[in-house]
């Protein structure tokens, strides 16, 4: 593959503490764009900024940026647009050091124009934020900023900061799932987002298919816009195995009906946003120790604009963890077991751990029912922090289909001690929401408890 540097295109170029460098194909020994060549934009000794302007040139076949001295922080930027295109799936831009002892701080900023990546099968793109080995200490991170609209023809894209590194999205990025064109039809079908590493939208808008998170660090706080076309069922956002995804205050999240977010094994789904700004119609933990956080007011809501959103726990020996900060509201909470541990007749177990500030505050569980190939699950909840009131659900189903056998709730007060109570006990009406109707003894009744208890021991053995 033949390399050409844009620094030695340009024979003015002396090196001081900022440049600028204006992609001239005129001045190019060989055209830029065809297959094999790429363009490698370096920062000469003593650099500390960069500029690259890109003129919406439409030629280039990828981009990688580095700095030629490897112990230099450099900071890049390109301006004003340009398209590039692959022939097959692989990297289109990638930022990263060409060799380092030590960290360095680095960032590549796209600005002001429309940027173009492609591949002429509509395959797989990789935009590379490159960090360094472990126990290297180091910033880098590719920046999309407010300022750019960047087009991604492809059937998915596919953003990852490695390591240390991140990949930060400020405007607007759209993934399509065709070819590269001028003129985006109306009707274009939409590819696959996937995250690894660190990945963070700070601000803008997201147009994709779906979003597949792979990394440790994903947080959205722009709008997330997932135009998975409606069916019987859709996965608009699977969060994979040990992986982490955070909605923050600012975040908004679009899908369409019948979708679902699935949290697999020993994931986080972390949500902050505001009220009603996250629109999903099925909440699913398909794995043992997921974990769903829920900081905000109200924040989800079901595609249908009501709070009906269905909390869905479906695996075998489930384990769904669930830490609420503020009053949530959902449509059902749904307890399965996969038919492939359908015969194990074993209980889940949900723990909800509440963290409020106000004794006003609560989370209903809408109808609590179990599915119907899975009638021997027994459901067990294990509450911390407990006050009456905190645990509200319309309903437990008691008889036909989806009738929860044996509901259990395991209640432990301000001081730790557990207290067990049948179904009977817990069973609320519909008017006052899920509430006890036997109270949770505090510490201060515990101690009047067995102060009794101990008196009448006392009394018994002088009896005897």
């Amino acid at each position: 593959m033949k390399t050409k540097t844009i620094s030695t295109l340009i024979s003015a170029l002396v090196a001081s503490s900022a440049f600028a460098v204006t992609y001239d194909p005129a001045n190019s020994p060989t055209p830029l764009g065809k297959d094999g060549t790429y363009v490698q934009l370096s920062a000469p000794e003593g650099t500390t900024e960069a500029i690259f302007d890109g003129q919406g040139q439409s030629d280039l076949y990828y981009v990688i940026l580095s700095a030629s001295n490897p112990e230099q922080d450099a900071n890049f930027t390109i301006i004003n647009g340009f398209s590039a295109k692959r022939t097959a799936t692989g990297e289109i831009l990638t930022f990263k050091q060409q060799s380092a002892s030590k960290g360095i701080d680095a960032t590549l900023t796209l600005k002001d124009g429309t940027y173009n990546f492609a591949t002429s099968d509509a395959s797989e793109l990789i935009i590379t934020s490159a960090g360094f080995a472990d126990g290297v200490n180091s910033s880098r991170a590719i920046v999309f900023d407010s300022s750019t609209t960047t087009n991604l023809f492809t059937s998915s894209a596919k953003f990852q900061g490695v390591k240390s590194a991140k990949v930060v999205s400020k405007g607007t990025i759209n993934v399509y799932n065709t070819t590269y064109t001028t003129s985006v039809p109306s009707d274009v079908a939409y590819g696959q987002l996937h995250t690894y590493g660190t990945f963070v939208q700070e601000s803008g808008t997201i147009n994709a298919n779906d979003m597949l998170v792979k990394s440790v660090n994903c947080n959205i706080n722009g709008t997330l816009n997932l135009k998975q076309k409606s069916g019987t069922k859709h996965y608009p956002v699977v969060i994979s195995n040990q992986r982490g995804l955070t909605f923050g205050k600012d975040a908004k999240l679009t899908t369409t009906a019948n979708s679902r977010i699935q949290l697999n094994k020993d994931s986080t789904l972390t949500i902050q946003s505001g009220e009603k700004s996250i629109a999903v119609d099925l909440i699913m933990f398909n794995g043992d120790n997921g974990t769903l956080n829920l900081s905000g007011k109200n924040s989800v809501v079901h595609t249908n604009g009501k709070f009906d959103t269905v909390l869905l726990t479906y695996a075998g020996k489930n384990v769904a963890k669930i830490n609420v900060d503020d009053t949530n509201t959902f449509g059902k909470t749904f307890v399965a077991v996969s038919p492939t541990f359908a015969t194990d007749n074993t209980s889940i177990r949900i723990e909800i751990d509440f963290n409020f500030t106000s004794d006003d505050q609560y989370l209903n569980l809408g109808e609590i029912y179990t599915g119907d190939n899975t009638p021997g699950v027994d459901p067990v909840f294990y509450v911390k922090d407990f006050k009456n009131g905190y645990l509200r659900a319309s309903s437990i189903r008691t008889s036909g289909t989806g009738y929860v056998g044996d509901t259990k709730l395991y209640i432990f007060n301000e001081a730790s001690q557990q207290y067990e109570f049948t179904e009977s006990q817990w069973i609320g009406n519909a008017t006052d929401g899920f509430i006890l109707t036997v109270a949770v003894p505090e510490p201060a009744e515990w101690a009047m408890i067995f102060g009794a208890l101990a008196l009448a021991l006392a009394i018994y053995r002088r009896r005897k």
